[in-house]
């Protein structure tokens, strides 16, 4: 069987079970009949919950015997009794009960459940409105079914079918006589014997339904599959290469790389088993041996003193690397010089190998490199120093090495031959081309480390032919998409994803375990750019809190609607926060442009609501303004649909109330930034947490002197260091605020003066600085002005220490009773 034979059998195994009516996934049933599952809307028009009940509730875990299963959460709702149902409390306060209810304290499912639930409701709008079906997308999708991986895995397949048959019978059954197992009943307890045998096989048909549940926006009239078996794809391939060739763009060439000689084929990362990013490592290849009849045998090394040198053993040498030979270096080399010295000192040892005594005792170390701080025999030094008694002492032997290597390259001297004087970096490249041009060395290529392919054999490095093309020469730049989106390697949890080691997620697992939108979330917080995506199970969970908390403020927000501020933004505040939104919807597309969905999330939620709790602290008692809250919502929700389309939807319809649907309400209308504002809002925040700290210090008191402090210098060295200190406490935070100030607005912190008034900006929020700072009563005075200077009274030698500057006022707090006897 072929590999397109093989896909397309899989293919029509899954396809047959669901016309059969099979479960695609098969949960265990509810055995105890006294368990009742309920699931409720999130949002009721008549029941809202209380302001933070339900964020207190959301904090109550949910026992796993409890929760409703995923299936029965996102589809099919699970009808409560006819004796129960009249006596039902109202939705929004059953939804609290339940999701408080935790009689073993285990992992609470609440907060997946209800999106799931969220998330089924909005899928069944989209599906009326044909946008699940292909109609108003224009993304195909492909599937990939060539390349080296799914060759791999084929050929894998047809020898395990060659070895152990069909119905496989894996060892590990073989040999048990008294299990009676027939038919299609065996295949399925091998499988559940050996997990990485015939596993989690999913057709093509059920990758689609997954991909429709994850709410992928794509036009499935136009999805292919990559194998010669789909005429117009394998057509395309052929013109593509025609072409690149007639353009002379494709170029043949010799290259070393990881090679399968099992497959007959070069093997890149995404094609191997194990150690999937290691590549070539050339080395100096000697010669060519193997046994261990070796020791003992007399030879000739190039460049060396001795005229004859045996071969000896050494417990420490991998035998899997080159060639398992190498030349030993005692002089420089902690564990050479360790196992000739167990060689020497102990005769059990020779005897053990049959080393004879002339083969080692009159042999000395020749030294041939000298490092400072380390003379000309490092080796024996270090492992004097570090007391290291034998060649099996690994982890002293590994710090001396790690004191000793680095240093002799990049210090060490030669000291004798042809290269005497010469640093070692320099001398090491001048040696190999001689080995070379004298034929007494060749050059050699391995893996860094064991490399496995996936068809379990072990890869080695061959020099073999690759064609290197161009795709964008296929087509005028005017055609070229407008961006790529790449990244590495997939991580999960910080760990290589791999289905042997057991570290693995499907989406359908994901999506069932966290939801489909934290799921999505947690996608798109994996990572941006060419560094490997880290997808992590603690964001996906904590996507799903942040999301409810967010739909929990949102119902606490309209249901106290009355009570916020009316009329258009009309405070400092207001006129920030409005800002910020402008900044958010501006930044948030550029970053979705340029495929950092990272950013884009970062941008467009988290610095967002950042920017809402900012507002909410500085209205203070004025209130929030209820057109910017709805702003706010609307902005938030648009800009998070690409990401979080139910999510959005949910809250789009269901709490905005807004005509048709959160994905086609298009973007948001920004009006001009300004980023004036955003400075003079960066000055005022700092300042308050300066103020914060300053009044903590003064309250707490001065620090008592350590003991044992040095005596006074003298007059002179105390005025030069008085001055030094005092310039270097003036400039040092100056040179450190104005380096973080160009990191968050530009070029504009470098300008001479400030953009704008210090003073109107101070004095227009000093409700909001008494109320975080903690003051009864605050003024805002120039240190210009000599009068302003006398009211600090007793305090103005602070404003001589630390005179104020551009952007760095300066705070002084009296007690109620000193301020009295000023006034």
């Amino acid at each position: 069987m072929d590999e397109d034979e093989m896909y397309e059998f899989i293919g029509l195994r899954a396809e047959d079970e669901r016309a059969r009516g099979g479960p695609a996934v098969a949960h265990a049933p509810i055995e105890d009949d006294n368990v009742e599952i309920v699931v409720t809307d999130v949002v009721s028009e008549r029941a809202r919950p209380n302001k933070g009940d339900l964020l207190v509730q959301l904090m109550n875990p949910l026992s796993p015997s409890t929760s409703p299963s995923p299936a029965a959460a996102a589809g099919s709702q699970l009808a409560p009794r006819a004796e129960t149902e009249a006596a039902a409390p109202p939705p929004a306060r059953r939804r609290r009960q339940e999701m408080s209810t935790n009689p073993d304290g285990g992992r609470s499912f609440a907060r997946r459940d209800l999106l799931l639930k969220i998330q089924s409701d909005v899928q069944k709008c989209w599906e009326e409105s044909k946008r699940l079906r292909g109609s108003n997308v224009l993304l195909p999708f492909a599937f990939h079914c060539t390349g080296m991986p799914i060759k791999a895995s084929a050929d894998k397949l047809s020898r395990e079918m060659q070895q152990y048959g069909y119905p496989p019978v894996f060892p590990e059954l073989e040999d048990d006589s008294s299990a009676e197992v027939a038919g299609g009943s065996q295949a399925d307890h091998a499988a559940s014997v050996v997990p990485d045998k015939f596993k989690s096989k999913k057709s093509k048909a059920a990758s689609k339904e997954d991909l429709k549940a994850f709410g992928l926006g794509c036009d499935w009239r136009r999805s292919f599959i990559t194998t010669d078996m789909n005429p117009f794809y394998d057509a395309f391939v052929r013109w593509q290469m025609r072409k690149l060739k007639k353009m002379g763009k494709v170029v043949k060439d010799m290259r070393y790389t990881i090679y399968c000689p099992l497959d007959g084929q070069p093997c890149a990362d995404h094609d191997r088993a194990s150690e999937s990013i290691e590549g070539p490592r050339k080395t100096n290849l000697l010669r060519k041996l193997s046994g261990s009849d070796l020791i003992g045998l007399p030879l000739k090394s190039p460049l060396a003193f001795n005229e004859i040198i045996y071969a000896l053993p050494m417990l420490t040498i991998l035998t899997d690397k080159g060639t398992g030979i190498v030349t030993s270096v005692p002089s420089d080399s902690p564990d050479d010089f360790m196992a000739l010295q167990d060689l020497v000192t102990k005769p059990a040892l020779r005897q053990k190998y049959g080393v004879k005594n002339e083969w080692v005792l009159p042999f000395k170390v020749v030294p041939i490199i000298n490092i400072p701080g380390f003379g000309d025999k490092s080796a024996e030094k270090v492992c004097l120093d570090l007391k290291i008694k034998s060649q099996n002492d690994k982890e002293k032997l590994a710090e001396a090495k790690r004191m000793t290597y680095l240093k002799g390259f990049t210090d060490g001297t030669m000291i004798v031959g042809e290269f005497n004087g010469r640093n070692v970096q320099e001398a090491k490249p001048l040696i190999k081309n001689k080995l070379l041009e004298d034929v007494t060395a060749v050059l050699y290529s391995e893996p860094e480390k064991k490399v496995m392919s996936r068809s379990g054999d072990e890869r080695v490095v061959a020099l073999t032919d690759q064609c290197i093309y161009n795709h964008t020469a296929l087509l005028p730049e005017h055609h070229w998409p407008r961006g790529f989106r790449c990244n590495g390697h997939l991580m999960l949890n910080s760990e290589k994803m791999s289905k042997s080691t057991g570290n693995f997620r499907t989406l359908r697992q994901a999506i069932e375990e966290f939801s489909f939108d934290a799921t999505r979330f947690a996608l798109a917080d994996a990572g941006d750019g060419m560094d490997d995506a880290n997808f992590v199970f603690e964001t996906e969970n904590a996507a799903s809190l942040r999301l409810m908390k967010e739909i929990a403020w949102m119902e606490e927000v309209i249901a106290a609607e009355s009570s916020l501020r009316a009329g258009p933004p009309s405070t400092y505040a207001d006129h920030v926060f409005a800002n910020e939104i402008n900044i958010a919807v501006i930044e948030t597309e550029k970053s979705y442009n340029a495929f950092m969905f990272r950013d884009a999330l970062k941008l467009g939620f988290y610095d967002l609501q950042l920017a809402r709790d900012e507002y909410r602290l500085s209205c203070g008692a004025a209130g929030m303004n209820r057109a910017l809250l709805w702003r706010f919502m609307e902005v938030q929700t648009r800009l998070i649909t690409p990401i979080c389309p139910h999510y959005a939807e949910h809250v789009w319809q269901n709490i905005l109330r807004k005509e048709g649907f959160a994905i086609k309400a298009g973007w948001p209308i920004a009006g001009t930034p300004d980023p004036t504002l955003r400075i003079a809002n960066k000055y005022l925040q700092d300042s308050i947490v300066k103020f914060r700290k300053l009044l903590q210090k003064q309250e707490s008191g001065s620090k008592k002197p350590k003991k044992g402090t040095a005596s006074p210098p003298s007059e002179e060295n105390k005025l030069l260091e008085t001055n030094f200190k005092q310039v270097q406490k003036l400039c040092m935070p100056f040179i450190k605020s104005k380096k973080d100030e160009a990191r968050s607005v530009g070029p504009h912190a470098l300008n001479l003066k400030l953009p704008f008034g210090e003073m109107s900006v101070l004095e227009d929020n000093l409700e909001l600085i008494k109320r975080q700072v903690g003051l009864e009563h605050a003024e805002v005075l120039s240190a210009s002005d000599e009068a302003a200077r006398a009211k600090a009274g007793v305090h103005a030698s602070i404003l001589d220490k630390t005179p104020p500057s551009p952007g760095e006022p300066v705070a002084i707090f009296m007690s109620k009773l000193d301020f009295e006897a000023w006034r």
